[in-house]
């Protein structure tokens, strides 16, 4: 199954988030408010889903990935067998720039859709986020880093949902292992009892400094034992269909109506890189 890919269209929304402002860049049509803000530098600790129930027949099916953070078998997305984490292993997802790479700025992106095959009477929360890695930035570069998800299709059609999207910006000099976290508050379910694609969309951006020295950002594990990224989970009893919306059958929803006559149409923000 073919899905579009999500992730051109973070980048125009974290430049905007980055420079302090919280109105985000839509989609022409968009009937949905993403919910933007700054990863935490640092781990917060136990996720705030201990209490997340098992879920009797509940299955991951095999995720898809588009972009060039993720090239074909370079990244792997599980589920554990309690349900409560999902995990992504990254091998390729590394920014470089300087003079010796003959650029003095790098960026890629990654989308990871994944199925969920959810039994009746049960919905899924996405309470945390962690993302790990390495950075090396000399004095007047930067690391860009942004990550978001939303849950795409519910029972094999596209929804409205909106985006949760974290973003933070690293200045040089500095040359460390990072970890950043956000808790997901005021958590959207996904609807009840039924399936649903969740697809996890980041993208990662070094800029050289005026000497072109070498500049490097990865995501990867700090170490053998720890993932990468780590997608926390809350499933739980349910009654009802969930609080998100999918188009009536027959196809989308039509979009908002354009401006009035003579007011001026808002341009898209340029892409950020």
């Amino acid at each position: 199954m073919f899905f579009p890919l999500l992730t051109p269209l973070l980048p125009a929304a974290l430049s905007l988030l980055l420079v302090g402002q919280v109105r985000l860049a839509y989609a022409a049509g968009s009937a949905s408010q993403d919910d933007s803000g700054q990863f935490i530098q640092g781990d917060l600790g136990q996720a705030p889903n201990q209490d997340s129930e098992n879920v009797p027949g509940l299955a991951m099916q095999m995720p898809t990935y588009s972009g060039n953070g993720c090239p074909q078998g370079s990244a792997t997305a599980v589920m554990s067998a309690d349900g409560r984490t999902l995990s992504v292993l990254f091998d390729s997802y590394v920014v470089e720039a300087g003079q010796h790479v003959a650029t003095t700025r790098d960026s890629k992106g990654c989308q990871i859709n994944i199925p969920f095959l959810v039994p009746p009477g049960y919905s899924v929360q996405v309470v945390k986020m962690d993302y790990r890695g390495f950075t090396s930035l000399p004095a007047g570069s930067r690391s860009t880093f942004g990550a978001g998800f939303r849950f795409l299709e519910i029972n094999g059609r596209e929804t409205n949902s909106p985006r949760v999207l974290r973003a933070t910006v690293m200045q040089g000099p500095k040359s460390e292992n990072f970890i950043l976290t956000s808790e997901i508050r005021g958590r959207s379910s996904s609807p009840c009892g039924q399936n649903f694609v969740l697809a996890a969309e980041s993208t990662l951006n070094v800029q050289s400094n005026r000497a072109g020295e070498q500049t490097l950002s990865t995501v990867d594990s700090l170490d053998a034992i720890q993932t990468p990224v780590v997608y926390s989970l809350r499933w739980q009893h349910c009654k009802g269909t969930g609080s998100i919306e999918a188009p009536p059958p027959g196809g989308p929803r039509p979009g908002r109506p354009g401006p009035p006559p003579g007011r001026p149409v808002r341009p898209l923000p340029p892409r950020f890189r």
